[in-house]
């Protein structure tokens, strides 16, 4: 158990870190194009959405020929993405290499989360959860960091050509050294009731986390999206925003693994609430700072409770899908809400940026991550 784990950690490290990296290129790449926030917000939709589509499927994939091997491969589909995605001379150029990057980034997640749900005991499960999503926050602080550093010595794209070579380079070596561990048999779950999607679904549990997710994910991934650019306006120099984006990824990585032991002495339902109360608190207090020093406390604060609550939900996830055990397809379900608000935040904030400003943005953001405080108290008094 202990080699799957190390090597789940690994890729989870290199897969967020390599995800962080795509998205700090789109302040870049939208000097390169002359792009508005409006076709970044496309970018960034279609990329969420692609990654919504390749969730089910390789939650089946990975059921059926082994999640290790699945995971495996990953890293290798979205290494070609970066591979390829300094030779696009067009914007939409640009829509083939995310895909890429977004089938092999968004593949692993339900998998992987499968995998340690089935790995891990119940009362261990948040602190395990938490350490392992805490794992993905360390590849977000240091790979986009060095990037834009790169960035300024040699531009984006020799930067991301290198980022390509290395990423897949490294892939191999990892599959030379854990080739037995990915090949091992995996423990069969005598315990599974074989469910359909639409049977899970149907589970009251289930259709709030749903609910809970999309909201939750609404307000996060957008506000992952357009921070550079808020920080940008209020007069940070491209050279400190990796310093300022890893900040807010070192927020995320505390939050992930303090939030993670919580649950496993709270409960997941009030965790989550509070976490929500606070973001929201912090997106409205960001928006009124404009000192850079007060600014950049407020980013780390604020980086603990958004990704944070990642281990909250995928808790939240393991005990709505406890009694039945088809963990593949419930993950799947609860990335694909994530993704689909996690998709369409970009586009509908990326038309409010540009039409009213950043700031209402950011507190439309605050309100939906508010709304999502509904769904999880019900979440709490609903059983299985």
């Amino acid at each position: 158990m202990k080699a799957n784990l190390w090597y789940l950690n690994i890729l989870h490290i290199l897969n967020d870190g390599y995800h962080a990296s795509f998205l700090i290129l789109f302040p870049f790449i939208a000097q390169d194009f002359h792009l508005s926030l409006t076709a970044i917000g496309v970018l960034g939709t279609v990329y969420k959405a692609l990654g919504v589509i390749i969730t089910l499927p390789a939650s089946y994939i990975g059921a059926k020929f082994g999640g290790m091997k699945i995971v495996s491969i990953a890293p290798f589909i979205y290494g070609a993405g970066f591979l390829l995605l300094p030779f696009a001379h067009a914007f939409w150029w640009l829509f083939p290499m995310s895909a890429l990057i977004a089938i092999g980034v968004d593949a692993f997640h339900p998998i992987a989360f499968a995998l340690i749900a089935k790995l891990v005991s119940k009362d261990v499960r948040g602190k395990v959860m938490g350490d392992f999503t805490a794992g993905g926050e360390i590849g977000k602080v240091g790979l986009p960091a060095l990037m834009t550093v790169v960035i300024g010595a040699i531009g984006w794209r020799y930067t991301t050509l290198w980022y390509g070579i290395g990423i897949l380079a490294l892939s191999l070596v990892l599959y030379i050294l854990f080739r037995k561990t990915i090949h091992a048999p995996e423990v069969h779950d005598e315990q599974r009731t074989q469910y359909s999607i639409k049977e899970i679904m149907l589970h009251r549990r289930s259709m709030l986390l749903a609910v809970t997710t999309f909201l939750d994910a609404f307000g996060a991934s957008a506000l992952f999206i357009f921070l550079p650019f808020f920080l940008l306006e209020r007069g940070v120099s491209a050279k400190a925003l990796g310093l300022c984006m890893g900040a807010y990824f070192l927020g995320n990585l505390l939050g992930k693994t303090m939030l993670g032991r919580f649950v496993d002495r709270h409960g997941t339902s009030i965790i989550f609430v509070l976490s929500e109360i606070f973001m929201a608190i912090f997106i409205v207090l960001l928006v009124w700072s404009h000192a850079i020093a007060l600014v950049l406390a407020l980013i780390v604060i604020l980086g603990i409770f958004t990704n944070g609550t990642v281990p909250v939900i995928q808790a939240m996830v393991t005990e709505a899908a406890e009694h039945h055990r088809n963990f593949e397809k419930s993950f799947g379900i609860n990335i694909i809400f994530a993704g689909v608000g996690g998709a369409l935040a970009p586009v509908l904030l990326g038309y409010i940026s540009n039409t009213y400003s950043l700031s209402i943005a950011f507190y439309t953001i605050a309100v939906m991550i508010l709304v999502a405080i509904i769904p999880a108290a019900a979440f709490h008094y609903a059983k299985n």
